[in-house]
């Protein structure tokens, strides 16, 4: 699966290494360079609050382009356990929340084919 199809794609099945290690990791690292960034400019010109883009502007628009590639990846991944996109509405509890983070993160994903496509772990041999 392409990064394209991973970050856009409603349909199919991904697996926590997928997720972690194309998704999770990736993102992780671009946000860290971003606020490192931010960190930096806004420290260089502690004296001049006046200059350039506001801190947090690039953050912000970062943030609002990965909803939708983060709720695709996260589709994907509950299909993976048989589960539908609903399931990603238990996000919005407080507390429940624990629940599809410990599922989609650290539970392995259906054997065989589901009813949301083949398994990803039987695709790459593993």
């Amino acid at each position: 699966m392409g990064y394209a199809e991973l970050l856009f794609s409603l349909q199919g099945r991904i697996s926590r290494s997928t997720l972690l290690f194309k998704f999770t990791l990736p993102l992780m690292m671009i946000s860290l360079a971003i606020q490192l960034t931010e960190i930096t400019i806004g420290l260089a010109r502690l004296g001049d609050p006046q200059q350039g883009t506001p801190i947090g502007v690039v953050s912000i628009l970062f943030s609002l382009a990965m909803l939708y590639p983060s709720f695709a990846v996260s589709l994907k991944r509950c299909h993976d356990r048989g589960r539908s996109g609903a399931f990603l509405l238990l996000y919005l509890v407080p507390v429940v929340n624990l629940w599809p983070l410990i599922e989609l993160y650290f539970l392995k994903g259906t054997t065989g084919p589901n009813e949301y496509g083949e398994d990803p772990l039987a695709e790459v041999g593993g």
